[in-house]
């Protein structure tokens, strides 16, 4: 492969504390949909504090790398949800670029073509090219982090609907408070879109503190809560029993409406094997379908779902515009 033959993609996935950077080349004359299942993973190159209130700051710290790293395009993982029709951002932990059109404006100011796609988006893309999710059809990725969220790929390619809001289950006013009469005693959480009844307040990692501290009055870190309850202790026990019969009513719904053959699981919940395993077994058992494998489980990419997710953007952008070209 020649210089004039590659392109180098710097990706990055951004959040509300850091931007977190790696690079990945790629062969425009062999790219197709097809190659992206042979992208080079990029690892984390490095990272730099994200600035959240100044664009000029946020613009000068992407210029800082891109000048490292010499890259002809750029694609973002970034938490938020993006109108496919308006291009305006819903961008709530990054407040200097909520309301923009972030894609356009930020090529703009860069000079360099520029994709971004949401984080849960990305972290699914990682899981149905490379993880849990590598030989399904369908597979529905979710966050079990600060937030809830996720993405749905189908034969490949990622499902971004109406709005480009596809995959954001966190938020509609479905749960009911005392799961199913396990605890009828607990009040309605609020969550942060102004709703009430969302899966987002509920189901993250400080839905799971909220939950803990409501039905003991202790007040433990999720890790905290987690370890409690492998070690046996009554409260910790209450508290995981109801957040699985929270988080496995929500995903029954959604197993039952797609058919997903894999949920590969990310964010920080998801590091701990055996919180999923018991969310997968009470799944399993309120779905219509015979799921004998387990279905929700632990994804490939927990950490580095946003830069491999975001790799795969590009690499998919660029074998469509190779393929329009030829056929040009």
């Amino acid at each position: 492969m020649t210089a004039a033959d590659s392109k180098l993609i710097t990706c990055f996935d951004i959040g509300g504390s850091y931007i977190r950077y790696g690079t990945t080349s790629v062969n425009i004359k062999q790219s197709t949909l097809a190659s992206a299942e042979h992208i080079e993973h990029p690892e984390e190159q490095g990272r730099i504090k994200t600035p959240t209130n100044s664009f000029p700051d946020f613009i000068a710290a992407l210029r800082s790398v891109i000048i490292q790293t010499h890259a002809s395009a750029i694609s973002i993982s970034l938490a938020g949800a993006f109108d496919s029709h308006t291009g305006i951002a819903d961008i709530a932990n990054i407040p200097c670029l909520n309301g923009r059109h972030v894609e356009t404006e930020l090529s703009q100011a860069l000079s360099l073509p520029v994709t971004i796609t949401n984080d849960g988006g990305c972290f699914a893309l990682a899981e149905a090219y490379y993880g849990a999710g590598k030989d399904a059809t369908t597979s529905f990725s979710i966050i079990l982090g600060t937030g809830v969220g996720g993405g749905i790929v189908f034969d490949k390619k990622l499902v971004t609907g109406f709005g480009g809001i596809a995959g954001e289950w966190g938020h509609g006013e479905i749960m009911d408070p005392t799961a199913g009469g396990l605890e009828p005693n607990m009040p309605v959480i609020k969550c942060g879109c102004s709703r009430t009844g969302c899966v987002d307040p509920i189901c993250s990692a400080r839905g799971l503190e909220s939950i803990h501290q409501t039905l003991s009055g202790d007040i433990l870190t999720s890790i905290e809560i987690t370890k409690a309850w492998i070690a046996g202790e009554p409260k910790a026990i209450r508290t995981v029993n109801y957040y699985s019969q929270q988080l496995a009513r929500a995903l029954s719904m959604i197993v039952n409406l797609l058919g997903p053959e894999a949920i590969p699981a990310g964010g920080g919940l998801a590091k701990e094997p055996r919180l999923i395993a018991n969310v997968d077994k009470i799944l399993r058992e309120m779905v219509l379908a015979n799921y004998q494998k387990p279905l929700l489980q632990p994804g490939h990419f927990v950490d580095n779902g946003g830069l491999v997710g975001a790799a795969i953007v590009a690499r998919q952008n660029l074998a469509a515009a190779t393929k329009q070209n030829r056929e040009i």
